[in-house]
């Protein structure tokens, strides 16, 4: 029987009561105060005082909070003999409109929620509704245990041994839209701790009130570093590799010293900005090496290596790596030093993250410069309570260091972040996080905390397939931006070593791409409106020839992805030396292949993934498919693809297909990214594109509607058991590619008809090409969209085998070429 709320007469209630449900234990959805001298009862309202309670600094609704209750008892009633966990507050405590609450200035609870929404929460949201009305502000406690995560019901019930912790409030607004109850407060939470006394012991994993002088700072981060840096277990970060010497800043000489070898060092991680650096040429080495050099030209040195210099002297560390001051700029130094720019952030001791300001002149907050204390403190009834500050992910997300495309790899490849931010100084380390404001004892076991921090904050590539990892980090690192196009692959070359090393079995990367699984690795699709990068430096094949957002889509990677792929190319010379590379397998090996016996196929259950392990690796290495275990090359710098690949030609009209997934952006002439239908020469259709909004835009489908298409692979209808090649007894994908199906399956509805089903048969095995659409310019050839469409659909058009990734226009267009024939060629994606 659901719950029903009883209205009373407004003399009676300051607002509607709270009432329980026939069901124990379960409450109404409303959840206010009651009124009146007889009725209240401090057992079934224990958060409440009693309605004749008053304080001079709280408004009428926050005088009846009993705050000492709500900092020491927890709301959730745990239920041991059938393990369930409820609460009566299950949407909060009702404080009223934000409106209302921003208005009580005279009190200082309501006062302090204003606060920490405005320095925490997403305000913009207040902003997006015209019913101010609806916006209820409601409060909630929950308690926070060792790891610094909320108890909730489930770990209650698993038995959890963390018998500390802390309670907090948080802070929920609820809105009431198109008769559906919404409780958020956008990404970010609010949160509201109890503070220790000044003499008192701090309250475990409770508040405490922000260092206001930086000697008080220098011992809290030497508080959370010194253990950690005695911890010299080998990590997944660690570098297996030894790392050419080294330039250095002796922090106490002030000056250019090495290049060392073994040395321990720091290294700084900051964004240029607009600014002009000093920085190390040929020119000025002498100076710069010179005792007390930064000292006297403290002018030109930049306000934060400044400050990171002075940090390293007072936690007494003497050496300090920082790009612009020891790479050598105009020589051939600093190729060398980027190639092993993964090496050194991986080798430091601790990464100094300067995530304040826009440039490098913005410091480090606190260190020679004051910073903008964001905590508020008041107290209320003998508590000392104060705004939560950001949590660490969502003070770095604000911040433009997390922007920067150089900074993604120095931060995902650092095994220890002190990290300097507008509100306070952060640590993140193997063992988890610390906070100025949130007393907690890290490194009390110096256990290895839980790998399911997100990129970049924490790169965990264990339990994990090396396919997931590498296309997140792809679609996180084409989100930021570069002050330099020609920075982009030099950016990710420091990640591009790690991921070959750690998670493709020494496979090198093409233009970000991994070799062996090259065929997989080319059906990128936009994520938004895309603009092409010189094509001189980079090839329109991989994410790097673009700037804008990009990914590897959630459609085809899914649990047994590379299974669902069967290779259509056969690549050529990939490296930049002159003679062909010989036998190099990528993606899926065949059946035949003599390293099947080191392999074993895996499944896991929970994330219904498909996966492999090696005999000779650690099992917590996932692979998506076998690898072949060999000296790859290392020089994959060309951009030309040589391949020898089917083409068809078909047509592109400009119409976007009509399916469910169709966008509305779209349809309101605002293209960011278009799926778009393809035909056949007969008009029917025969498969989907996905362009770019920007590239839609310059494609004229009028005048010429017939375009190139590369079949890159053959792939499956559908996952697993939908799919008429999958065996449902072996659970893998047995039907022969053509052929009729084992596993037949009844016609898709008209919303999710990607081809005509009355010309173009669903239920053949692998009935999907994946393709690339390409348009020349001249003689090269520009990828423009990929897609899939349905083999017999392409097959019926084929012109001609293509050798490399160069066609010639005249050939493409000659009637001799409607016969399938090899020809001599360098079909490239665009320049050399």
């Amino acid at each position: 029987m659901p719950a029903s709320r009883i209205r009373l007469n407004a003399a009676e209630l300051d607002m509607p009561i709270r009432i329980r449900t026939p069901a124990p234990g379960v409450f109404a959805a409303s959840y206010h105060y009651p009124t009146g001298k007889g009725e209240f009862d401090s057992e079934t309202f224990p958060w409440l005082n009693p309605s004749d309670s008053s304080s001079p600094r709280l408004c009428h609704i926050c005088s009846r909070l009993n705050f000492s209750w709500l900092y020491s008892q927890s709301l959730y009633e745990y239920n041991a003999s059938d393990g369930s966990a409820t609460s009566p507050l299950s949407d909060g405590i009702r404080l009223g409109l934000f409106a209302d609450i921003a208005g009580r200035l005279f009190c200082s609870f309501c006062q302090l929620i204003v606060h920490a929404m405005k320095n925490v929460a997403d305000i913009d949201m207040l902003n997006e509704f015209d019913e101010w009305h609806s916006r209820d502000i409601y409060i909630m406690n929950y308690a926070y245990s060792k790891s610094g995560l909320a108890i909730s019901p489930e770990s209650k019930k698993a038995g959890s041994k963390e018998t500390e912790y802390a309670m907090r409030l948080g802070v929920w607004l609820k809105h009431i839209k198109d008769d559906e109850t919404i409780m958020h407060f956008g990404r970010r939470s609010v949160m509201i701790q109890r503070v220790c006394d000044d003499s008192a012991k701090p309250i475990m994993y409770g508040g405490l009130p922000l260092a206001l002088d930086t000697p008080s700072q220098i011992q809290t981060i030497n508080r959370w570093i010194r253990p950690c840096l005695e911890d010299t277990r080998p990590t997944a970060l660690t570098s297996r590799h030894d790392m050419k010497a080294l330039r250095l800043i002796d922090t106490q000489k002030s000056c250019i010293v090495g290049p060392f070898q073994g040395e321990r060092y720091v290294a700084l991680s900051y964004t240029w900005g607009k600014i002009d650096p000093l920085v190390l040429k040929r020119d000025n080495e002498v100076i710069l090496r010179q005792e007390g050099a930064f000292v006297a030209l403290k002018e030109k040195v930049p306000t934060t290596i400044q400050d990171a210099i002075s940090l390293c002297r007072m936690l007494g560390e003497q050496y300090l790596w920082v790009d612009s001051l020891c790479i050598m700029q105009d020589t051939v130094d600093k190729h060398d030093q980027i190639q092993q720019m993964d090496r050194i952030y991986r080798n430091a001791a601790l990464t100094i993250v300067a995530a304040a300001g826009r440039d490098a002149n913005a410091g480090l907050p606190g260190i020679s410069s004051l910073r903008d204390v964001r905590q508020r403190i008041v107290d209320i009834n003998g508590l000392r309570l104060a705004n939560l500050l950001p949590y660490l992910s969502n003070a770095v997300v604000a911040s433009v260091w997390e922007t920067r495309g150089w900074t993604f790899q120095e931060s995902a490849l650092s095994l220890r972040k002190l990290m300097f931010t507008p509100a306070q100084v952060y640590y993140h380390c193997q063992h988890g996080d610390c906070s100025e404001d949130v007393h907690g004892d890290l490194h009390s076991s110096l256990r290895l905390a839980p790998g399911g921090s997100s990129i970049p904050m924490r790169l965990n590539i264990d339990n994990v397939s090396n396919w997931t990892i590498y296309r997140n980090i792809v679609a996180k690192y084409c989100t930021r931006e570069l002050s330099y196009e020609s920075d982009a692959i030099n950016a990710f070359s420091g990640i591009a070593a790690f991921l070959s090393e750690s998670i493709f079995a020494g496979c090198s990367l093409v233009m970000g791409i991994p070799v062996c699984s090259l065929e997989v690795g080319l059906m990128w699709q936009p994520t938004s409106r895309l603009r092409r990068r010189s094509s001189a430096m980079f090839p329109s094949w991989s994410w790097v020839g673009w700037s804008g957002s990009t990914e590897y889509s959630d459609v085809i990677d899914c649990d047994n992805l590379f299974e669902r792929n069967i290779s259509r190319v056969t690549w050529k010379n990939l490296s930049s030396k002159p003679e062909p590379d010989q036998n190099i397998m990528t993606c899926m090996p065949p059946e035949t292949w003599v390293g099947w016996n080191k392999w074993t196929r895996m499944v896991d259950s929970d994330m219904d993934e498909v996966y492999y392990i090696h005999e000779d690796l650690p099992a917590s290495r996932w692979f998506a498919h076998p690898i072949e275990r060999r000296q790859w090359p290392t020089n994959y710098t060309n951009p030309r693809l040589q391949l020898t690949a089917d083409v068809a030609r078909l047509k592109i009209t400009g119409k976007h297909a009509d399916l469910w997934f169709k966008s509305e952006e779209c349809e309101e002439g605002n293209h960011q990214v278009c799926r778009l239908q393809v035909f056949d020469q007969n008009n029917r259709k025969a498969g989907i594109v996905v362009m770019d909004g920007a590239t839609f835009e310059e494609t004229n489908f009028d005048t010429q509607p017939l375009f190139y298409f590369i079949k890159i692979s053959q792939t499956t209808l559908t996952l697993g058991r939908d799919d008429p090649a999958w065996n449902v007894e072996t659970k893998k994908f047995t039907g022969k590619p053509g052929e009729q199906a084992i596993n037949p399956q009844p016609p898709f509805d008209l919303e999710e008809e990607e081809f005509d089903q009355t010309i173009y048969d669903r239920n053949i095995c692998w009935c999907l090409y994946n393709v690339l659409v390409v348009r020349f310019d001249g003689d090269v050839a520009y990828r423009i969209a990929v897609g899939q469409v349905h083999i017999s659909a392409f097959d019926k058009f084929v012109l001609f085998f293509c050798y490399g990734y160069r066609l010639f226009p005249d050939q493409v267009s000659s009637p001799r070429c409607s016969v399938l024939r090899s020809f001599p060629g360098s079909l490239r994606s665009d320049g050399d």
